[in-house]
C-alpha cells in the first residue's frame, strides 16, 4: 500500500524539524528534507542532481539571489547614511509609539509586492524596538 503524498511531505517536513531541533544549520536541514521528499516520491539520484544543478543555473534563481543582494545592500546603505534612523523616528512622531511602529512599519512593508521584505523591515524594527528590551527571538515575532 503507497502512503498519501501528503503524509510523506507530514514525515519529510517532521525530518526538517527534528534537525533544526538537533541544531542542525537550517539550510542543511531544508537541503535533507528536500532530497527526502524527492526520494520517497521516487525519484533517482541522477534526476534529484539533474533538478539541483537547474535549479541552480536557473535565470529565476539567479535573479532571486540578486534581488536579496540588493535588499541587503540598500538597508545597510540605509543604516549607514542615517535615513533608517530618519524613516523610523518619523513615523515614531506620527504615530507617538514606539512598539506600535515596531509592528505597523513591517506590515506596511510586507504589503508591498517585493521578495525580502523581511530582510528590510528587520533592521527598522530593530530601530524602533532600540530603547525596548525585547529578545532577539521576540524581534523576529515582531518582524
Amino acid at each position: 500500500m503507497e502512503l498519501p503524498a501528503l503524509i510523506k511531505v507530514l514525515c519529510c517536513f517532521g525530518l526538517i524539524l527534528a534537525l533544526n531541533r538537533l541544531r542542525v544549520h537550517l539550510s542543511l536541514c531544508l537541503f535533507v528534507g528536500a532530497v527526502a521528499v524527492a526520494f520517497w516520491m521516487g525519484q533517482s539520484p541522477i534526476q534529484i542532481t539533474h533538478s539541483l544543478v537547474a535549479s541552480l543555473s536557473s535565470v529565476e534563481t539567479l535573479q532571486l539571489v540578486a534581488i536579496i543582494c540588493l535588499i541587503l545592500i540598500v538597508s545597510q546603505l540605509m543604516k549607514a547614511s542615517g535615513q533608517l534612523d530618519r524613516i523610523v523616528s518619523s513615523f515614531v512622531a506620527i504615530v507617538q509609539d514606539a512598539s506600535t511602529v515596531s509592528v505597523v512599519m513591517p506590515a506596511l512593508i510586507g504589503l508591498l509586492p517585493m521578495p525580502g521584505g523581511a530582510l528590510f523591515s528587520a533592521p527598522m524594527v530593530e530601530t524602533a524596538v532600540a530603547g525596548c528590551s525585547l529578545s532577539q527571538d521576540r524581534k523576529t515575532a515582531v518582524n
